[in-house]
């Protein structure tokens, strides 16, 4: 009676499972990648407009946009692209593995570090100090810019170690238990939880900053 019982309830919860994901794959993914670039491109050519490339905050929001856009290429657009074909090189090819997920890992940081800035940036300009609004110069900016983006490349190196391809599994997946520390690590620390923690941080601190400058001139008003 059990064999029954497995084979009726199990096979179509399976079949289920499997519709679902070929319908994901065959037509979520193409709408989630053609609105996300969509949205990519616009961000891009509206932050390269002359009024925009002269404000520092702007700055880190287009460097967000062309990371937010190799992420969808190398993440999204691989996967969707492996799904069509019925061929999927990361599971074989070990170079491709690597590379692929070394670009997604640091592109993701990079796009949060920039929107960090971002909230910085604004923090800083409300100041009534002239050091601190100088760090929001356009010049500041894209130095500090490239200075984040070199930064995060060199913090995804571990991918490089820690990712390989398993053909027999058709899995291109990290190599080993210490890899898996790692990389959950660096990805809950500065992929989630701290860009989390530092823009809600920023964000509260700007709020704060416009009220206290509000009353100050207020009263220099009175």
């Amino acid at each position: 009676m059990n064999p029954n019982i497995s084979t009726t309830t199990i096979d179509p919860a399976v079949a289920s499972l499997t519709a679902a994901r070929f319908g994901i794959q065959r037509i979520g993914q193409p709408i989630l990648l053609t609105l996300g670039l969509i949205g990519c491109v616009l961000n891009i050519v509206i932050f390269l407009r002359p009024s925009m490339r002269s404000n520092s905050c702007a700055i880190y929001f287009h460097g967000s946009s062309w990371a937010n856009l190799f992420c969808l290429t190398w993440g999204l657009f691989v996967s969707m692209l492996a799904a069509f074909t019925g061929d999927n090189p990361l599971t074989y090819i070990s170079a491709y593995c690597k590379i692929r997920y070394y670009i997604l890992t640091g592109s993701q940081l990079s796009s949060r570090a920039c929107v960090v800035l971002a909230c910085l940036d604004r923090f800083l300009l409300c100041s009534q100090s002239v050091r601190q609004r100088s760090f929001c110069r356009p010049k500041v900016a894209v130095k500090v810019l490239f200075a984040t983006v070199a930064s995060c490349a060199c913090l995804s190196i571990y991918v490089v170690v820690v990712y390989d391809a398993f053909p027999q599994a058709r899995q291109c997946t990290l190599n080993s238990a210490t890899g898996r520390i790692i990389d959950t690590t660096v990805l809950f620390a500065f992929n989630f939880g701290t860009p989390a923690l530092l823009m809600s941080t920023l964000s509260g601190m700007l709020v704060w900053r416009l009220k206290q400058n509000g009353k100050r001139t207020g009263r220099q008003k009175v």
